[in-house]
């Protein structure tokens, strides 16, 4: 897509807009999503492309969980299709989600229409099925919607400066049909725990958030605790005083992840800071306050924060390489754990490693991301010739360069957390499946089992990793 946007006119904004028709995405239950043109900037020129995903199994399958939930099945895949389409087009017009209009930096709306979370509405801008309230039955929704977005939106779209809403003008998100909501759900407690007691400048910290249900009854949640879903929002405060949002790469269309937490259980997930759109949220040494934001279903919030501190480097001579480190597409790398297309910035991160040596807590993470691509066989688009083509994997050579970060499992976990650290180690077993050397995988497999027991980690994940272990993946 990058040489797709680079052949367009480099004037900017402009009142058009891009779409990508594929068949599925990278994860299940994905609709369509929004992407950005990468001018080498970190904003890059925001909102002017979206895709949309026609074979995802979940939604346009006719033998799907939506469509059978949504009879006649053959009906909901066309309908849905449709909305996708409208969904992500009202994206490009800098509209957010019916159910997600909080930000600090709102579109100042007339005083006699309030701008507020409506996560009921009847808008080409919900989720039909969450609006509904019924898992997957999307009837409730459909039985009021006229096919329109609503009142605030078009209020929105007809009334705010031209500059807000035109594809490639204000990013996304910033001046955007949005307002503030601070009501805390005193039923659900969010943490936010950093693993390392100082972090390298370049490092690039992951930080582990765990949201708990501390009520005596079970609630509802939005279990994505992602940022490129709608629950949570990051934002660090650097030791320059200027907050930095933490804004992903992809704005996607994903199905809700509804769920029931039950009293005293918890939700997990790794929060990275390698990449931001808004820029780099930790480019100088120094205490950072990172604060996030979850929003439930119904509009009501969990706050957390914690504080790191971020050394400056070593040597002297470590300045000039950890400074090129903080760029959007050495970002991106790390952010997509490494491309086979980004071949340039691929070099540029091994000769980075041969500068800082294999061991430097900064390289550690450059290792990792050069490596996960080739883990297996994959087609690819060629864009000079416009054909897919098979390229062969390296299943060995990601083993030899996993060997000596999982050597050590306590270090690696402190710098990738302990779920991206499983993410490693199925990698590695994977990789030796491969290539016949399966003792190798359940050695690492064993340690990471016992690491994860003395730190008491969910038992479920225990299960997982157990029956992984019996099952021989």
């Amino acid at each position: 897509m990058i040489a797709n946007w680079s052949a367009q006119s480099s004037v900017h904004p402009q009142w058009k807009c891009w779409f990508f028709i594929a068949k599925r995405g990278w994860t299940e239950r994905l609709a369509g999503a929004m992407f950005d043109y990468d001018d080498g900037d970190f904003y890059g020129i925001e909102r002017q492309g979206a895709v949309i995903f026609t074979e995802d199994p979940y939604y346009f399958d006719i033998h799907g969980p939506y469509p059978t939930s949504n009879p006649p099945a053959a009906a909901a895949v066309k309908r849905e299709l449709f909305f996708t389409l409208v969904h992500e087009i009202g994206h490009l017009f800098n509209l957010t989600h019916s159910y997600e209009k909080t930000v600090a930096r709102e579109w100042k709306a007339p005083t006699w229409m309030r701008v507020e979370n409506r996560p009921a509405a009847r808008s080409w801008m919900n989720y039909p099925e969450r609006a509904s309230g019924l898992g997957g039955n999307a009837k409730p929704f459909y039985d009021e919607f006229r096919f329109r977005f609503d009142d605030q939106e078009h209020l929105f779209l007809r009334h705010a400066p031209g500059k807000f809403i035109v594809m490639g003008g204000e990013n996304w998100g910033e001046n955007s049909a949005r307002a503030f909501f601070d009501e805390l759900d005193a039923r659900l407690h969010l943490r936010l725990s950093a693993l390392k007691p100082v972090y390298q400048l370049g490092e690039f910290p992951v930080l582990e958030l765990r949201l708990k249900n501390i009520g005596a009854e079970p609630v509802l949640v939005d279990g994505n605790l992602d940022i490129t879903g709608d629950a949570i929002e990051v934002v660090v405060l650097g030791p320059d005083s200027v907050r930095r949002a933490v804004l992903p790469a992809l704005v996607y269309w994903k199905a809700p992840s509804v769920q029931m937490l039950a009293p005293g259980a918890s939700l997990y997930r790794a929060i990275d800071l390698a990449f931001s759109k808004g820029g780099q949220p930790i480019s100088r040494p120094g205490w950072h306050r990172v604060e996030v934001v979850y929003t439930n279903c119904d509009g009501k919030k969990a706050v957390a924060y914690c504080r790191i501190f971020v050394a400056p480097p070593d040597h002297v001579d470590d300045w000039g390489v950890i400074n090129a480190l903080l760029t959007s597409d050495v970002g991106r790398f790390l952010y997509f754990a490494g491309s086979r297309s980004m071949a340039e910035t691929d070099q540029r991160l091994k000769w980075y490693i041969k500068k800082l040596g294999p061991h430097h807590p900064v390289a550690t993470r450059l290792i990792v991301a050069r490596a996960l691509p080739y883990q297996r066989s994959e087609r690819r688009l060629r864009i000079d010739d416009k054909r897919l083509k098979w390229e062969d994997g390296a299943p060995e050579w990601v083993m030899h360069k996993l060997d000596p970060i999982l050597a050590n499992l306590k270090e690696a976990a402190r710098s990738f957390s302990h779920i991206r650290l499983r993410h490693l180690v199925d990698v590695y077993a994977d990789c030796a499946t491969q290539i016949n050397k399966r003792k190798k995988a359940l050695k690492v497999q064993h340690k990471l089992l016992r690491l994860l027991t003395e730190r008491r980690a969910p038992q479920k994940i225990i299960m997982e990793l157990h029956k992984q272990i019996r099952q021989g993946k």
